[in-house]
């Protein structure tokens, strides 16, 4: 172990936006168990992030067996969970549990235990359940996920992984993301398109930000894309922290990006519909969120069969507005 002896233990699951809304309550229990090995269960690319700024310090991929063998321990648990089980102070599991994991907590005489499903406390801010489940002080905005000096390390690593790719033209670089989670959250092409340009004709430097995930979505603009546009595609997460470092200002929906990058402190605009912004959206003074009308859908079987998407910004007009209002 890095530090010491005792562990504490957060398994999460989620996404990465999800994940980084958890990071005010990870910051939390950093403060409260100084002398602790934080072992985090979660997506391995996301895992690697947070270690990469010392938010937690050991990763257990959940794309691995690690998880697995945890969730199967009624067949006998497995050495790596007997040692961390046998020396842990603090047990979280943002997850469903059907109470085994709870029982095999109470087996080793875990002090304390904190099993939650994402879907309890749902009138809450997600940000705040997971604090809350903490008992943490609900803080007045999001903690952010660097110091000062992480901040210029972070922007030096930008500058000799990006500056090769990045346009040389003046004007405030803009980190435009069109794709989400799912393509229900994303608006269309078209508007996107309209938002590309709006960038260039307000003296902006729009650069497109693609994953693995977006390709369908980055197919939809081709046509429409101006040569030359800069399609910029990280090859994980901590380049994408590193690109976002450069940014003037981000543009994107409900997704990790959009929540990435208002860690970090970017003027980031989310673009939100169908999800709930008052439960979802990044926080901050530097984030604006723009929606359509109210989501009139009842579930995500009606999100998906719904062909008008309403909920979304039908024009990048509004868009425009709030990142020139956050830049003015």
């Amino acid at each position: 172990m890095s530090k010491g002896d005792r562990v504490v233990v957060v398994i999460h699951p989620g996404s990465l936006g999800d994940v980084l809304l958890a990071v005010p309550a990870l910051k939390g229990l950093r403060f409260r168990y100084p002398q602790h090995t934080v072992v985090l269960v979660a997506s391995e690319g996301i895992g690697r992030l947070l270690q990469a700024y010392e938010i937690v310090d050991r990763v257990l991929p959940t794309e691995g067996a690690a998880l697995t063998a945890l969730l199967a321990a009624d067949l006998g648990v497995p050495p790596l969970w007997d040692t961390l089980l046998a020396t842990c102070d603090l047990f979280v599991g943002w997850f469903r549990d059907d109470g085994a994991l709870a029982n095999l907590c109470a087996h080793y005489g875990i002090g304390s235990v904190v099993i939650e499903s994402p879907d309890s406390r749902n009138e809450m801010h997600q940000r705040d359940r997971f604090l809350a489940s903490l008992q943490e002080s609900l803080e007045p905005g999001p903690s952010p996920i660097l110091d000062p000096l992480d901040r210029v390390r972070l922007r030096s690593g930008g500058l000799n992984r990006w500056q090769v790719i990045l346009p040389s033209l003046e004007g405030r670089l803009i980190l435009c993301h069109p794709g989400s989670g799912s393509l229900h959250k994303c608006v269309t092409a078209a508007v996107f398109h309209e938002l590309i340009e709006g960038c260039r004709l307000a003296g902006y430097r729009p650069v497109i930000v693609a994953g693995p995930a977006d390709e369908r979505m980055v197919q939809a603009l081709e046509p429409s894309i101006r040569e030359g546009t800069v399609i910029a595609k990280p090859p994980d997460l901590v380049g994408l922290a590193e690109l976002l470092s450069l940014a003037d200002g981000c543009v994107g929906h409900d997704s990790g990006v959009s929540h990435l990058a208002a860690l970090l402190g970017v003027p980031t605009v989310a673009m939100f519909g169908p999800t709930d912004p008052r439960r979802w959206a990044p926080q901050g003074n530097h984030v604006r969120v723009v929606s359509g009308e109210s989501c009139r859908c009842q579930g995500w079987m009606a999100v998906q069969a719904c062909a008008e998407k309403s909920c979304l910004p039908r024009s990048a007009k509004p868009v425009l507005a709030a990142l020139n209002e956050l830049l003015s």
